[in-house]
C-alpha cells in the first residue's frame, strides 16, 4: 500500500477476495488455495482502495504414462483387447480427464483405436503406446497364431452301428478329413460331450451292459481309442454336461427334470454320486446348463413358450436352492454357453417359426430379461440348436439336431472377428452323408 506521495504504508487492515472461488480461494492473510483449472482475479482492499492481480491455474503436468493391456499375448483374430493408460504427476498422484493419443509401432501386426481398442492383423509383436502432454508409455503386445484345434461331435442315433464320436481338425470344411470312433460295448448311444481343465474328453454313453456313463478319453482320439475312465451316472436321462470354473461337473437329467453337480476328484473310475441335486419346478425338460464365473447356474427349459425360459440359481448353490429368477423370451431353448466376456448364448425354436441364436448381454442377466440380440440369419424352421462351443480364437460353433437332409450339421459363426448381431450369418456349415442320414448332431466340443 502506498500513500499519495508514494510512501509505503504498513500496519493497515487488508481484506482479500477471489473473483472466482471455483478456481481459487484466498485466506485472510493472502494465502492462495487452488480448486480447479481456470483464472481468477485476487483482490486486496484497504480503507476503500483496492488492487488486484490475475491468477491462472494450470493443470498439474503429466509426469509418467503407464500402459497396461487386458491381455499382453492374444491369438490372431481376437476382438476387443483393451489397452489402458494411467497418468500420474511427479508426486505419483493419478491424473484424470487428460487427452491421450494411442499408437501402434507395427500396424502390420496390430492397430489401436483412439480409445485403446486393439485389432490384430498378423502374427508378431507391436508396442502399444499412449501419449499425453508430451509424456509416453508403452506395453508390448504379442499376437500368436491360432492354435491347431480339433472339433468333436456326437450323433444322437440310438444304438445304430454308426460313428459314436467324430472329429476333425479345424477349420471344418467339406474337404476335412473326419476320424470316426465306432460303436463298441462301452461307447453306444452317445449324447453330450465336454472337455475338462486337463484336456480330457468326456462323452455321455449308454454301454451294452446297461446304465449310463461318462466315458473319458485322453486325446489324441483315434478309431481304436477306448475310454481311459468310466464314471457311472445316477440316471438314464442325463444327456448333457459341462464343467464349472471350480472343476465340478454339472449334468442335466432330461427325463427326471433334475440338475446334478458332481465334485472332483475324477482320477479313478467310480460311480458318481451328486453332491447337489436341483429340482426344476415347472420344467418340462432341462436341455443343458452353463455356469458363469461367479458360480451361478443357468438351466434352459425346453417347455418354455416365452416365460421362465432359463432358470438361474445363484451361488452358492445347494440342493435346497430354488431358481432366484428366470430369463425370458425363448421357446424350446436348447444348449447354453458363456463367451469370454460373460455374455450368454442360447437358442429359440418357436413352433412353426424360424429358429434363432440369441444372446443375453452380461449386464442383462437379470430377472425377466429378454435377449439383447436375436439372430435368425441362415436358419429355418426345423433347426434345433442342441449345443454350443467356442474355438480358441472366439468363433462360435453350433451343433444342429434338425432333421435328415434339412439343416442337421455344424455351423460356425465368425464371432472372433465380427461382433455378434441380429444379421450375422454363419461363415460355414458342415454336414456329411452320415449326419444327413441321422439328422442330428447332438454334442460338440473343441480342444
Amino acid at each position: 500500500m502506498i500513500d499519495a506521495s508514494g510512501n509505503v504504508l504498513v500496519g493497515r487492515t487488508v481484506t482479500w477476495q477471489s473473483s472466482t472461488t471455483t478456481v481459487a480461494t484466498v485466506s485472510a492473510t493472502g494465502v492462495l488455495t487452488t480448486v480447479a483449472v481456470g483464472t481468477s482475479t485476487i483482490t486486496a482492499t484497504s480503507e476503500g482502495q483496492s488492487g488486484g492481480a490475475l491468477l491462472t491455474v494450470t493443470p498439474v503436468p503429466v509426469a509418467t504414462v503407464t500402459v497396461t493391456l487386458a491381455a499382453s499375448s492374444i491369438i490372431l483374430g481376437t476382438v476387443g483387447d483393451q489397452a489402458t493408460a494411467v497418468l500420474k504427476d511427479a508426486s505419483g498422484n493419478v491424473l484424470l480427464g487428460r487427452t491421450v493419443t494411442w499408437q501402434s509401432s507395427n500396424l502390420t501386426v496390430a492397430a489401436v483405436s483412439g480409445t485403446g481398442v486393439i485389432t490384430t492383423a498378423a502374427v508378431g509383436t507391436s508396442t502399444i503406446t499412449a501419449t499425453s502432454e508430451g509424456q509416453s508409455g508403452g506395453a508390448l503386445l504379442t499376437v500368436t497364431p491360432v492354435p491347431a484345434q480339433t472339433i468333436y461331435w456326437s450323433l444322437f442315433d440310438g444304438q445304430a452301428a454308426t460313428p459314436q464320436i467324430a472329429l476333425a481338425t479345424l477349420p471344418l470344411t467339406a474337404g476335412s478329413t473326419v476320424t470316426n470312433v465306432p460303436l463298441s460295448t462301452t461307447l453306444r448311444q452317445t449324447a453330450g460331450m465336454t472337455f475338462d481343465a486337463t484336456g480330457r474328453l468326456w462323452v455321455i454313453s449308454s454301454p451294452q451292459a446297461g446304465g449310463i456313463v461318462a466315458a473319458v478319453f485322453i486325446p489324441p482320439v483315434t478309431p481304436a481309442s477306448t475310454p481311459a475312465l468310466l464314471f457311472n451316472l445316477p440316471a438314464s436321462g442325463i444327456d448333457f454336461f459341462s464343467f464349472d470354473h471350480a472343476g465340478n461337473l454339472w449334468a442335466s437329467d432330461y427325463a427326471n427334470h433334475l440338475e446334478y453337480m458332481f465334485t472332483p476328484p475324477f482320477t479313478a473310475s467310480r460311480a458318481l454320486v451328486p453332491s447337489v441335486t436341483l429340482s426344476l419346478p415347472g420344467f418340462s425338460h432341462p436341455t443343458g446348463n452353463a455356469v458363469d464365473a461367479a458360480g451361478n447356474v443357468y438351466v434352459p427349459n425346453l417347455g418354455s413358450t416365452g416365460t421362465n425360459s432359463i432358470a438361474v440359481f445363484t451361488a452358492p448353490v445347494t440342493s435346497a436352492s430354488v431358481p432366484a429368477f428366470y430369463l425370458n423370451g425363448l421357446t424350446g431353448p436348447g444348449g447354453l454357453i458363456f463367451d469370454a466376456q460373460g455374455n450368454l448364448y442360447a437358442s429359440n425354436h418357436p413352433n412353426g417359426g424360424q429358429t434363432s441364436i440369441v444372446r443375453f448381454n452380461s449386464n442383462n442377466l437379470v430377472s425377466g430379461a429378454l435377449p439383447n440380440i436375436v439372430d435368425p440369419t441362415g436358419l429355418g424352421t426345423q433347426n434345433y440348436e442342441a449345443a454350443f462351443a467356442f474355438d480358441a480364437a472366439g468363433n462360435l460353433f453350433v451343433a444342429d439336431c434338425g432333421a435328415p437332409s434339412n439343416g442337421a450339421g455344424i455351423r460356425s459363426y465368425p464371432t472372433a472377428t465380427t461382433p455378434f448381431s441380429s444379421t450375422l450369418a454363419p461363415s460355414a456349415t458342415y454336414t456329411n452323408s452320415t449326419i444327413n442320414t441321422i439328422g442330428c448332431v447332438w454334442g460338440i466340443a473343441i480342444h
